[in-house]
């Protein structure tokens, strides 16, 4: 009933900016959701199950990676025409736009966000107990992976701002050590995350 629940209230989150999407005509909302909808779960899933190191830790990990993902989108595409890959979606599919945009954006992000974020509700819901080297090691990966992902989005940020780099590729600060450092980051992030998920007695949940 737990998992139904938490679900449940994700699903009425993607459905609520669907319809702000729809109302407003933009719907890079959605976007905005992405790291939202991780958050969302992972703190509704520790409310409602027994407290644990491991889940507490996934939750703050995940709210701290959500939040600045999530603010840092906000601010780049609110007050902003809608993103090209929507509009191009609008002239492509017409009258059927809606419908198409729910189930292959909405729907499908939906369902990523329940198939990713699995784990960290799993351990919330079902309790781990203590923590140990694994526990540590994972958050020195998630840190690390935040870094990159933090650093290399304001890297960005700041060489579009210039005018003189107009059609010129990045290749300066972490850009000149990963082609994307913000994915990179990103990905490193998770696996801290997998790693945390380890340190707990339901650890083998992750293998899946």
């Amino acid at each position: 009933m737990k998992y139904i629940l938490v679900y449940l209230i994700l699903l009425s989150a993607f459905v609520l900016v669907f319809l702000i999407g729809k109302r407003n005509k933009k719907h890079d909302y959605i976007d905005i959701l992405w790291g939202a909808g991780f958050v969302l779960s992972a703190i509704m899933s520790y409310l409602l199950g027994p407290k644990s190191t491991a889940g507490l830790l996934m939750t703050i990990l995940t709210a701290i990676w959500g939040g600045r993902l999530s603010f840092y989108l906000a601010k780049r595409n609110i007050g902003k025409p809608e993103d090209f890959r929507y509009r191009a979606m609008r002239e492509k599919w017409t009258n059927r736009f809606e419908l198409v945009m729910f189930v292959k954006n909405y729907l499908v992000q939906f369902i990523l966000n329940v198939l990713v974020g699995f784990p960290i509700v799993y351990v919330n819901l079902e309790g781990a107990r203590g923590h140990n080297l694994l526990t540590w090691l994972g958050m020195a990966l998630w840190f690390i992976g935040f870094f990159f992902e933090a650093v290399g989005d304001e890297q960005l940020r700041r060489f579009k701002l210039n005018p003189d780099s107009k059609g010129k590729l990045m290749t300066t600060g972490l850009w000149a050590w990963t082609r994307h450092p913000n994915y990179f980051g990103e990905s490193v992030m998770w696996w801290g995350i997998f790693v945390i998920g380890l340190s707990g007695d339901l650890g083998r949940v992750w293998l899946i």
